[in-house]
């Protein structure tokens, strides 16, 4: 791995201010929120670099990021969460580590994590102990930690991605691995008493619900991406827990849709689409 290219590309995160839609084509301002001389240093290795894998901004300006130090003996080593704001300090809200025999690791680079609009952030994290592993989702402010749901069966799976509302429920994926080569998707909301089953694939309406980043709103909606088993269907769909809304799918399998977004009446969702 060329471990300059790392150090070249992740040097910045900024916000790009989209102008109105009668304003001069070009007309973008850029706020620079941390680079990487401002991030802090290990004491051994090439230093700490931006994850180019990991990025979310809430509607006040704050941005969530990850990095990971880099050292020749582990390209992926402490990996650390940040919160940020344009000319603001760094706000951590969750690191890599060791306290005895307890070892407590973050998604690799930092992927999933998201942010709300008060700047609480979900993630992924596992722990290792003498007494037994757990994974969890997890959502902090910096200063206080709360658990949403957390296992000892490898079911939430570390590099999908997290979505939070400003209600601090959380969506997530869940992989219930049935044997080698088999496993039950689902896709759930919770947070930190109660969990809700959004759709799964169990009821064989769907074959796999997609890895791409889900959506939830203020009031619990989650739009997420989905294929069906008969015909082969590419859809985005919206649910709370109960009946399942489609709001658009394809049986054409050179279509796919990704990345929806959902506002909090849950009747407007932007959907990203691809045409192979």
């Amino acid at each position: 791995m060329n471990v300059h290219h790392y150090r070249l590309f992740a040097i910045l995160v900024a916000i790009v201010v989209i102008p109105p839609v009668h304003a001069r084509a070009g007309a973008y301002s850029f706020s620079l929120i941390v680079d990487q001389a401002s991030l802090p240093q290990p004491t051994q290795g090439l230093g700490s670099v931006l994850s180019p894998h990991a990025l979310g901004l809430n509607k006040n300006g704050t941005a969530v990021f990850a990095t990971y130090n880099v050292n020749f003996a582990n390209l992926a080593s402490g990996t650390r969460i940040y919160t940020a704001n344009a000319g603001g300090p760094l706000n951590l809200i969750a690191a890599e580590g060791s306290s005895g025999q307890v070892i407590q690791n973050l998604a690799p680079f930092g992927v999933g994590e998201s942010i709300n609009d008060s700047g609480v952030v979900a993630y992924w994290k596992s722990t290792q102990a003498p007494t037994g592993s757990t994974e969890g989702i997890y959502r902090s402010d910096g200063a206080t930690i709360y658990e949403v749901v957390a296992t000892s069966s490898n079911q939430l799976l570390p590099q999908e991605p997290t979505a939070i509302n400003n209600s601090g429920e959380v969506a997530f994926l869940v992989d219930n691995t049935i044997d080698a080569t088999h496993s039950q998707q689902a896709l759930m909301k919770g947070n930190g008493s109660t969990l809700v089953t959004v759709a799964s694939v169990s009821n064989n309406r769907f074959s796999s619900i997609d890895n791409a980043y889900p959506a939830i709103n203020s009031a619990g909606a989650v739009a997420f991406p989905a294929h069906g088993p008969v015909p082969l269907t590419s859809g985005i769909y919206v649910g709370s827990g109960g009946p399942l809304t489609t709001i658009i799918s394809s049986t054409d399998n050179s279509v796919g849709y990704f990345n929806p977004s959902l506002n909090d009446f849950g009747k407007g969702v932007a959907v990203v689409g691809q045409f192979y």
